[in-house]
């Protein structure tokens, strides 16, 4: 549904607004992978200058896309380091992971520690002007201003509480009157949520933040967004989100609920869209009854290489627009010793791979580009 191309035109129109505080924004994700990401689309339209990926010291170079390294700083050793202290300040936006961003904490960097900066030297100043037995007319400005002035966390639903709190550490200053901060999390509760490893951590850190708050009360709606919080939540479809309540004040939408689909077909939006997002979700292609899709035409070739189990039931004919197939093979698994966090089983399927090899060849052959074509593997051995 474009959540992260929504974040990412919210951050650049963030950039454009005017007002009496320049717009410095942090922009946080759970892994080093949606950070890339997020930085290499930024960096179609900011400069070096204004764009700057923070990776924390031990992160080796080897792993770190190329693109990325014009937006990084790196010492005389090669390692990644932080840059000159009025080159950070200047940065518009910064990127990182949640859990790199206490970095900022340990350099002093936060909005709460930038401001007992700022607060230490207009008494040294003040205390200066006394001694010199001089006289200030005016005042100091800028001391309650707030350096980050935006926070973005995308991916937000696959964070742990404890993980998106790092960053809320850093631009959140509990000082009066200090210049508030807008923060907006991006991200789905009912797609992926925190990996947790321990099953005596998983009853309190399974549930992501950005869960916790859809599930806190709203005005004229249901008691939670997300109904009441249950052991069953994650097995049963019976309490199903609520994502778009809205106040009758524009300016105070407590969520937004994408719900037109870029890149999925309509037929494939209709059971998830029936059991998790009340029927809201829509295609932005035009019917499911399109014979000219170029997708219905390739997976009729497609079918065309399996056997039909009921050659003479005429009765039993396919959608001609339906662009999804389903494949029985017939095959054998085997046990593989695969090193894996889980161990070393895991499993493969050699007459599977076949079908999907031949799947793939039937594919190019109609013209589809293998930078088009996604294989995904139940198991590491039959990637392999």
């Amino acid at each position: 549904t474009g959540k992260t191309k929504t974040l990412l035109v919210s951050i650049l129109r963030t950039l454009e607004m005017e007002g009496d505080h320049k717009k410095r924004i942090l922009v946080c994700t759970p892994s080093h992978t949606a950070a890339d990401v997020l930085t290499r689309r930024l960096g179609q339209y900011l400069s070096s200058k204004q764009l700057f990926r923070m990776y924390e010291a031990e992160r080796p170079v080897e792993m770190v896309p190329a693109e990325m390294l014009q937006f990084t700083r790196q010492g005389a050793q090669g390692g990644f380091t932080l840059p000159l202290i009025e080159d950070f300040l200047a940065f518009q936006v910064i990127v990182c992971t949640c859990s790199d961003a206490h970095i900022f904490n340990q350099a002093g960097f936060s909005n709460r520690l930038l401001r007992v900066r700022r607060n230490c030297l207009a008494t040294y100043i003040q205390s200066q002007i006394q001694r010199s037995h001089l006289k200030m007319s005016g005042e100091i400005l800028g001391l309650q201003e707030t350096h980050f002035t935006h926070l973005f966390i995308d991916e937000a639903a696959q964070a742990t509480e404890p993980e998106t709190l790092i960053p809320l550490s850093v631009v959140v200053d509990d000082e009066p009157n200090s210049v508030k901060v807008e923060i907006a999390l991006a991200g789905d509760p009912r797609q992926l949520s925190p990996n947790i490893y321990s099953r005596w951590a998983a009853d309190g850190l399974q549930t992501s933040i950005l869960e916790r708050l859809l599930r806190l009360p709203s005005l004229g709606g249901r008691s939670h967004l997300m109904g009441p919080p249950t052991s069953s939540t994650w097995t049963t479809m019976d309490e199903l989100i609520e994502y778009s309540f809205q106040r009758e004040d524009d300016h105070k939408h407590l969520s937004v609920f994408l719900t037109m689909s870029y890149r999925g077909h309509p037929s494939l939006l209709i059971v998830p869209s029936k059991l998790f997002y009340f029927d809201k979700l829509r295609s932005i292609h035009p019917t499911i009854n399109n014979c000219e899709d170029k997708w219905c035409s390739v997976m009729r070739e497609i079918e065309s290489m399996s056997k039909i189990a009921y050659p003479d039931d005429v009765t039993r004919t396919k959608q001609a627009s339906w662009p999804i197939h389903f494949r029985g093979v017939i095959g054998h698994d085997l046990s593989v010793a695969v090193e894996s966090f889980w161990g070393s089983n895991s499993w493969s399927n050699e007459q599977e791979a076949g079908e999907i090899l031949q799947i793939v060849q039937t594919m190019v052959r109609e013209g589809v580009s293998t930078q088009s074509i996604g294989i995904m593997a139940g198991f590491r051995a039959q990637g392999l």
